[in-house]
C-alpha cells in the first residue's frame, strides 16, 4: 500500500505543472459550491501518466479527445484534499506565480463570495471571517532525512502527506 515518492520526479513534475498545468475551480451541479481543480492538457498520455505517478498516483488521465490536429489527453484532479496533496508535493519547486494562482483558487473555494451561496443571498454585506487565513503555504516535515510536505492541523501542528 505504501508508495515511494522520488524527489527528482517531484521536481520534474513541479516544472512540468509550472509550464503546462492549470489551476482553476469547478462548481457542483447546483452551482452553490466551488472546488479546486488542477489539470494539464497534452497530446502524449505517457507524459501525463508519468506526472500522475510522480504525485503518488493522485488524479486521473482521461482522453483521447478529438481536436483539429492530434488527439489530446488530460490529467485532472478535483477537490480540496486531492488538490492540496498534489500541490503540497510540488510546492517547494513551483514558481511564485503558480503558488499565487493556487492560493487564489483555494481562497475562492474556501471563502466564496456570499452571492454564490443561496443561504447567504439575503446578506447585504459579506460576513466577517472569525479567523483570517494566516498562511496557505504548506509546512515541511523531516521524515528520515527526506522532506515530506504537509498542511497544518489543529491536533499535531503538521499533517504529513501519506506516502
Amino acid at each position: 500500500m505504501g508508495y515511494s515518492l522520488r524527489r527528482e520526479e517531484l521536481a520534474w513534475a513541479a516544472g512540468f505543472f509550472d509550464g503546462e498545468g492549470s489551476t482553476s475551480f469547478a462548481r457542483n451541479k447546483l452551482k452553490t459550491r466551488k472546488y479546486p481543480r488542477l489539470d494539464i492538457d497534452q497530446t502524449d498520455p505517457e507524459v501525463l501518466e508519468r506526472f500522475k505517478n510522480a504525485v503518488g498516483n493522485i488524479g486521473k488521465v482521461v482522453g483521447p479527445y478529438p481536436t483539429n490536429k492530434k488527439p489530446k489527453w488530460k490529467y485532472v484532479v478535483y477537490g480540496i484534499a486531492e488538490c492540496q496533496t498534489v500541490i503540497c508535493f510540488l510546492w517547494q519547486w513551483l514558481s511564485n506565480l503558480k503558488k499565487q494562482q493556487y492560493i487564489k483558487v483555494l481562497k475562492e473555494c474556501l471563502f466564496p463570495e456570499p452571492y454564490l451561496m443561496p443561504e447567504m443571498k439575503s446578506l447585504s454585506t459579506p460576513p466577517k471571517l472569525v479567523e483570517p487565513i494566516q498562511s496557505m503555504e504548506p509546512t515541511g516535515v523531516e521524515v528520515s532525512g527526506s522532506l515530506l510536505l504537509g498542511t497544518p492541523t489543529a491536533d499535531s501542528g503538521t499533517d504529513a502527506v501519506p506516502v
